[in-house]
């Protein structure tokens, strides 16, 4: 897919919205608050970006 190569903006922007709605998820379940939930799937979302950039994550081809 176009600009999807390991570490663009757009494969860190989807790596971050998966984070974000994982940990969303889960933050939820586990505390029982959006808030904490919501708190938890932005910096989960936020690390992830962050070694997406720096290539560690490599796509299975």
């Amino acid at each position: 897919m176009a600009g999807m190569e390991p570490g663009s903006p757009m494969r860190c922007l989807w790596y971050f919205f998966v984070a974000l709605i994982a940990g969303t998820v889960f933050g939820f379940y586990e505390f029982g608050n959006l808030f904490y939930g919501i708190a938890l799937g932005v910096i989960v979302g936020l690390i992830v970006a962050v070694i997406a950039k720096m290539k560690i994550i490599r796509p299975v081809t």
